[in-house]
């Protein structure tokens, strides 16, 4: 139910542009067999893409929902993360910290865009591709909260951790 591997590469697109100048083809959460995480683990992933142009500054922003589709907030690259070649295929690794979910089941959108200096961004990439995952807490201490009853989720920024080139 929670795979460690996706492949986003025949995702749709909600629009014809999307997909056209760099393609996200593939996702893996990185040492991890299933999309299981502790409450206070550190999500790290790998995102494989494909550029077809010559791109500066691109970010992450990833739209998170309740597993039943409920937009719960978001969480974005902390820094502009790579500028790409045409025709390279590059692996980016990422950090994100879950701490600041309940126990359950969410998912999670991936948007690639570059923003301007007046803060317009420009989405190059976003498969209309949910990726599934798992928080489970094993802290016995406290409320046990749920995200029905505790509004909005401001999740901390996304980090890069390293970018690979793959000729």
């Amino acid at each position: 139910q929670f795979p460690s591997k996706f492949d986003l590469s025949a995702a749709e697109r909600p629009h014809r542009t999307q997909g056209q100048k760099i393609r996200l083809t593939a996702f893996q959460f990185l040492d991890k067999n299933s999309g299981f995480f502790d409450r206070y683990e550190k999500m790290r992933f790998k995102v494989s893409l494909i550029s077809k142009a010559k791109l500066d500054n691109l970010r992450m922003i990833i739209v998170l929902s309740s597993i039943n589709g409920e937009k719960l907030g978001f969480a974005q690259s902390d820094a502009p993360f790579l500028s790409v070649s045409p025709d390279k295929e590059y692996d980016v690794c990422f950090e994100m910290d879950l701490s600041k979910l309940v126990r359950g089941k969410y998912c999670f959108i991936i948007d690639v865009f570059s923003m301007d200096d007046t803060g317009s961004h420009l989405t190059y990439d976003h498969p209309s591709f949910n990726i599934p995952f798992a928080v489970i807490d094993n802290d016995s201490k406290g409320i046990k909260a749920n995200s029905q009853r505790w509004g909005s989720v401001e999740l901390s920024d996304i980090k890069c951790l390293k970018t690979e080139t793959n000729d």
